[in-house]
């Protein structure tokens, strides 16, 4: 109350958290309330991602990931030129979903702090982690398309083709195009501007119905992978 620089007082405040933690639970609660409050006055505007990022440190003194991971989303966001501060709370919110075990979700925060910015011991554990933590997201990103891919090839295909549409139908809207008409679409295959390089429409002609199209892909596929049998789940297995 008597400090005349806020982040002095922020700072003061989890350091005395840190001293009395074990004396009542509550006093957390009471500090974080107290931030949150400070985070409300627009005078503290300019230091709102340290209150969120020590708001974040006071969850993490307790286990409450959860909690710490959203305060730590809003310290990023309402971060406006503290490159030093964006990437302590990079760090902090991976350190806390690693906690969790969210593993592959630790991956995007530890790739986007800069280390450099950090003092050694926390640099160390972000390049450590950094790169486990990106194959799982990798792998996680695999399996939930996969995923999502055996469950719309297991649907009727009556529902399957209304899934498709509708899914076709937002995508569309969110880009801001216009909705489709039975002549783009066509004999030829869906129209397919603004997707990957394989669909694009060349004069109406449909990738699976271009010979020399199709047998690029094939040897594409044939150089990443090498010779695999056409089975479900090889990637996966």
């Amino acid at each position: 109350k008597t400090a005349v620089d806020p982040v002095m007082d922020i700072y003061a405040r989890l350091n005395t958290i840190r001293l009395r933690k074990g004396d009542d639970p509550r006093i957390i609660d009471q500090n974080i309330a107290d931030l949150m409050a400070l985070a409300r006055k627009d005078s503290y505007r300019m230091y709102r991602d340290i209150i969120y990022y020590a708001a974040g440190l006071f969850e993490m003194e307790r286990n409450g990931y959860t909690a710490a991971d959203g305060y730590l989303l809003q310290s990023i966001a309402n971060n406006e030129n503290n490159t030093r501060q964006r990437s302590q709370s990079f760090m902090l919110l991976g350190d806390a979903r690693y906690a969790h075990k969210t593993y592959g979700a630790a991956a995007m925060p530890y790739d986007s702090a800069n280390t450099n910015q950090l003092k050694s011991p926390d640099s160390m554990r972000v390049e450590t982690r950094k790169p486990g933590t990106k194959a799982v997201s990798e792998a996680e990103a695999i399996i939930a398309v996969q995923d999502s891919l055996l469950k719309v090839a297991a649907m009727p295909e009556t529902e399957r083709i209304e899934y498709v549409k509708s899914i076709n139908k937002k995508l569309r809207k969110e880009r801001g195009l216009k909705e489709e008409t039975a002549a783009s679409i066509g004999m030829n295959g869906p129209d397919a501007t603004g997707g990957a390089e394989l669909f694009t429409a060349t004069q109406g002609s449909w990738y699976f119905y271009d010979a020399s199209r199709r047998s690029n892909g094939f040897n594409a596929f044939r150089r990443k992978w090498g010779d695999r049998r056409n089975s479900d789940n090889w990637r996966r297995s």
